[in-house]
Formats: C-alpha cells, sequence, structure tokens
C-alpha cells in the first residue's frame, strides 16, 4: 500500500496548478520526484536496483491487477462493516460533515476526501489497515460539524459511544489479549517468544529461516534472513513469477543452511489458493524437513498458547508454530 501516497502528490500538485502557480508547481514536482530519483542512484550504486524495480513496478503491477472488481466490492462492504462496527456513530458524523461541505462549496475538502479514498482503491484489496489513509480526511469531515448551530453534543456522544464500545480492549486488555482480539491466531505474541529462544540459542552470526509471513520473528531474534523473502505472501499468489520465487526460495534454503528454520503452521501465514504452486512446500516435506530437529513448538489454543521447547511435543491445533534446528 506504499505506493498509493502517490495520490496525495497529485492532489498536493493538481492543488497548486488550480491556483495558477507554475513556479510552485515545478518546485513541487521536483521535490516529490529528487527522494525517488535519489533513492533509484543509490540502489543502482549498490547493485541492487534491478530487485527494487522488480519488488515495487514489475511484481507490484502483477499483485495490483490480480483482484476482478467484483471480489474488490465485495471485500470493501466486508471492510467498511468492519471497521465501522464500534465507531458507526462517528463515520455518520463525517457523512454529515460531507454534506456540509458540499452545501457550502468547501471543494478542497471535499476532493481531499475523495483522493484519500482512491488512494484505499489500488488493486482492489481493501484490508483494514489501509483505510489509514483516509483516517485524516475523515476526521477533518467530522471536525466541519462541530461549528456553531450545529450541536456539539451530538459529536461529543459520537466519540463517547466508540470509547465505550471499545473500552474492554482500551482498558482492560493487555497487549496479548489485544492481539488476540484483533488478530486471532495470526502468530505475533507468539513471534517474541521464539525470537528470544532464537537469539538466546545461537550467534549473531547465524542465519534463520521463516517458512510463512512472519518477519517479526527475524527481529525478536536478531539474526539475519537465509533468504530474501522475508515473508510468503507473494510466492503464494496467482501471478506469473510465483513458481520462480519458490525455486529461489529453495536454492536460498539449500545454499545457506540456516541454523534455525521455524515452519508456521498457520493458515492467515500463507493465504494458499487452489492454484498456489506447492514446489517449496513439497521441497520441504520431503527434502528440507529431514536436515532439522524439532526443538520447539507455540500451540496456539483456544486457552492459550502453549509452549513446549523439546523435540517431542506433538501439537494439538492447527495453528501452531514449529521451531527446528539443523542437525547436518
Amino acid at each position: 500500500m506504499k505506493q498509493h501516497g502517490v495520490f496525495f502528490a497529485a492532489f498536493a500538485l493538481g492543488y497548486v496548478l488550480v491556483q495558477r502557480r507554475p513556479k510552485e508547481a515545478a518546485l513541487l514536482a521536483a521535490a516529490t520526484v529528487a527522494p525517488f530519483a535519489v533513492l533509484c542512484a543509490a540502489l543502482a550504486r549498490a547493485g541492487v536496483f534491478d530487485k527494487f524495480w522488480f519488488w515495487t513496478v514489475q511484481y507490484a503491477r502483477e499483485y495490483a491487477t490480480a483482484t476482478p472488481l467484483s471480489d474488490g466490492l465485495k471485500m470493501l462492504w466486508d471492510s467498511l462493516r468492519y471497521i465501522t462496527l464500534a465507531n458507526w456513530p462517528v463515520w455518520i458524523a463525517a457523512a454529515a460533515g460531507l454534506y456540509l461541505l458540499w452545501r457550502e462549496k468547501r471543494y478542497f475538502l471535499l476532493v481531499f476526501f475523495a483522493i484519500s479514498f482512491l488512494a484505499v482503491c489500488p488493486g482492489f484489496y481493501f484490508r483494514d489497515h489501509y483505510f489509514i489513509l483516509l483516517l485524516p480526511a475523515v476526521a477533518l469531515a467530522v471536525g466541519t460539524t462541530a461549528k456553531p448551530g450545529w450541536p456539539i453534543w451530538a459529536v461529543t456522544a459520537c466519540v463517547l459511544f466508540s470509547v465505550f464500545e471499545q473500552h474492554e480492549f482500551l482498558f482492560e486488555f493487555n497487549p496479548v489479549m489485544a492481539t488476540a482480539a484483533v488478530y486471532g491466531a495470526n502468530p505475533f505474541p507468539e513471534a517474541v517468544q521464539i525470537g528470544n529462544f532464537i537469539r538466546t540459542n545461537s550467534e549473531p552470526t547465524d542465519k534463520i529461516a521463516v517458512l510463512g509471513s512472519e518477519p517479526e520473528i527475524l527481529f525478536y531474534a536478531n539474526r539475519h534472513s537465509a533468504t530474501p523473502f522475508i515473508y510468503t505472501y507473494p510466492l503464494m499468489e496467482s501471478h506469473p513469477f510465483a513458481r520462480k520465487m519458490q525455486e529461489d526460495f529453495v536454492r536460498d534454503m539449500e545454499t545457506a543452511k540456516p541454523k534455525y528454520a521455524v515452519m508456521v503452521n498457520v493458515a492467515t501465514s500463507w493465504l494458499l489458493a487452489p492454484d498456489s504452486p506447492k514446489v517449496l512446500l513439497d521441497w520441504w516435506a520431503t527434502k528440507g524437513r529431514k536436515d532439522y530437529q524439532q526443538v520447539g513448538v507455540a500451540d496456539i489454543l483456544p486457552s492459550g498458547t502453549q509452549y513446549d521447547w523439546s523435540a517431542t511435543y506433538r501439537p494439538r491445533s492447527t495453528s501452531h508454530l514449529v521451531v527446528l534446528k539443523r542437525i547436518n
């Protein structure tokens, strides 16, 4: 979603041009392009520009065009229902604010809202966190209703309702409980414990591999990855590069021979599709796994995660992580 920021640059440039300030527009365009140009030059000097271009342009183009509009509209509806669940009065206030802006012909904020929404749309994925780009415009729309002649108490009530609806999350849950409430079985708390275990039982120069989309394990372990593929979503998507990516992952594993590997058996860490290539998983099941011995398990149970740092524990949940150490 990082590339989506180009919409805001276009908005700023368009605003200056509408104001008929060509010199300022040229300066703004140059200031916008300059950081990107410097970054490209630095990456070219480091010899990795081709990889940068692949991930941010070639792969990104395939990723952004993979979802049909019909699926995107369904995801938009599902996401809107979820993100407004605990604060729907605030969104109603935002809608009232947009009406006021239209009635008062305050087109700057209306266009800003439209641009902010468009920034959420590329790819039609509409994941919950994408809507962060829309929140400043929503806040300004809500603020428009807090003015003389309008019931400020109503806006205050909207905010207080939102706080009340989330009072457990905001004031009673600890970080682990809050993470489970928002992300379910996604292994974010588990990554902390696994990372600490690997950091304690390895050398700073040791490399590790995470089979799954949990790069935070690398951060907590403070160890380098054996492969550039620090999350596996792109490897499982339907695009021409997926199979080659998986073959590269396997080659990296066989070349680097990481001291530890973490197999993430959590569905949301892979997002396997019926047409996903299985090169990596087949290799791990038939060959890669044989070079490693289990040394720990994080078993994500409904009652809480059970950790066992042994070679004998057998997971009881379908969502679990296995920590393995290389034996040859």
